[in-house]
Formats: structure tokens, C-alpha cells, sequence
């Protein structure tokens, strides 16, 4: 298996989903971002579970949690009202049109 590092947000989510499912996974790798642990997985050193990201699935094959349910909620948030610099007003739109699509 290949995992998150421990502390970060997503092995804390499949953490949970492997105590659920009553499953211990023997994690032999380990990455601090989806694409490296993407990239692990391609190689052919273990299997991992992943969010759904574009660019993510090159070589792989994507098969869906379902059972326990498997989510997780993005946001982003600003002060209504505020200046926003024309640089941070373009992320904010980057990242709703992203999360949209």
C-alpha cells in the first residue's frame, strides 16, 4: 500500500476508512502529494486510494470507494467586501472554476 505521510489530512481520512472497513493496510511508501504517490502506484510498487484529480489517472486504473462512503469537502473562503489584488482574485475564480469542472 502506499499512503499519505501520517498528519496529513487525506491519511487521516483513509486511516478512518481502512478502521471502518476493518482492514490493516501494510503501507510500504509513503508521499506528501497525490501525484508523486500517483506516480509510485504507476511503477508498480502498490496501489493507493487517491482523490479524483485531473492529470491524476495516466496509467492508472480508477476504481470508486463506495462502501464505506468515501468523501471529502473543499472550500475556500473570503472576506465579502474586501479588496482582493487582481493575482488573488484570479486564484479565487481559478479555484471555483476548478472545483466546478
Amino acid at each position: 500500500m502506499i499512503s499519505f505521510k501520517q498528519g496529513y489530512g487525506l491519511r487521516k481520512i483513509t486511516d478512518k476508512l481502512f478502521q471502518e472497513s476493518g482492514f490493516s493496510p501494510d503501507i510500504r511508501f509513503e508521499g506528501e502529494e497525490a501525484h508523486t504517490i500517483a506516480g509510485l502506484v504507476a511503477a508498480g510498487l502498490g496501489v493507493a486510494i487517491l482523490p479524483e484529480m485531473k492529470g491524476i489517472d495516466s496509467g492508472l486504473t480508477l476504481l470508486s470507494v463506495r462502501n464505506p462512503g468515501c468523501r471529502r469537502a473543499t472550500g475556500i473562503a473570503w472576506m465579502e467586501g474586501r479588496y482582493l489584488s487582481p493575482a488573488a482574485e484570479r486564484f479565487r475564480q481559478f479555484v471555483i472554476d476548478y472545483i466546478r469542472s
